[in-house]
């Protein structure tokens, strides 16, 4: 019987079998967050409002952003989300979608859909969050502005 159990202990308690898996979360000094190596990366986000006029006027909010994963672009989900924020208070959710493997993420909305005015642009932060087929998700914040892309 003391041989049974000290046989068990033994195969039990296989020490190449312990689990060491560090998966600790980092923050780059791009605004990225995720696992440092498997995290996409958004190499530039912009987000600006400007006066429609084709056909009818309205101001028309654009959404942009570049991104890459160490993974391949091909592994980055086609809808993602950008937040808007108002000193910190979350004001509205939108999609932003990144069709292909070129790395270009789009999305548009009006300002009348939320409140979200383009002459208070500077007022807003917009925060992307871009995900990839693991779960993997990575974060850039920009500021608002009136006119045309940077």
């Amino acid at each position: 019987m003391i041989w049974t159990a000290a046989l068990f202990a033994l195969v039990g308690c296989d020490a190449g079998n312990i689990a060491t898996d560090d998966t600790s979360f980092e923050t780059d000094d791009s605004g990225n967050t995720g696992t440092s190596d498997d995290e996409p990366v958004i190499e530039s986000a912009d987000v600006h409002c400007y006066l429609h006029s084709t056909g009818d006027q309205f101001y028309q909010w654009t959404m942009s952003a570049q991104v890459d994963d160490p993974q391949g672009r091909d592994t980055i989900e086609i809808t993602n989300t950008v937040e808007a924020y108002l000193n910190d208070a979350l004001q509205a959710s939108y999609t932003l979608i990144c069709p292909d493997t070129s790395g270009d993420c789009v999305g548009s909305f009006r300002e009348t859909d939320n409140g979200i005015l383009c002459s208070t642009a500077s007022n807003y932060d917009f925060k992307f969050l871009i995900v990839d087929e693991d779960g993997n998700t990575a974060s850039k914040t920009v500021q608002g502005y009136e006119g045309t892309a940077k």
